[in-house]
């Protein structure tokens, strides 16, 4: 549930921050999901990895997956919100 509710209100910022770009926001958002889901993911993954290899586990507690993916969700999150604050504004070619 927190996710959903952190998903809500960092896709209306990202929205924001493409209207003050005047582009168009649904990409920005969609951009913002896909690197989070991308993320998490991919932090699952080496939260497993972490737990079977490193930790000499067979079946790795949760926290160690938890926690990653977590982490990967929020550096996902914080890559798409770096790319969308550092893209020129549109506006007419020159």
């Amino acid at each position: 549930m927190l996710e959903i509710i952190t998903l809500i209100k960092m896709s209306q910022r990202m929205g924001e921050i493409a209207r003050e770009k005047g582009r168009q926001p649904a990409w920005f958002i969609v951009m913002l999901l896909g690197f989070w889901f991308a993320g998490e993911v991919m932090g699952a993954v080496s939260g497993v990895v972490i737990g079977m290899v490193l930790l000499g586990q067979k079946e790795p507690n949760m926290f160690v997956i938890w926690l990653p993916s977590v982490l990967g969700a929020l550096l996902g999150a914080f890559c798409a919100f770096q790319i969308a604050k550092h893209l020129a504004p549109a506006g007419p070619s020159q």
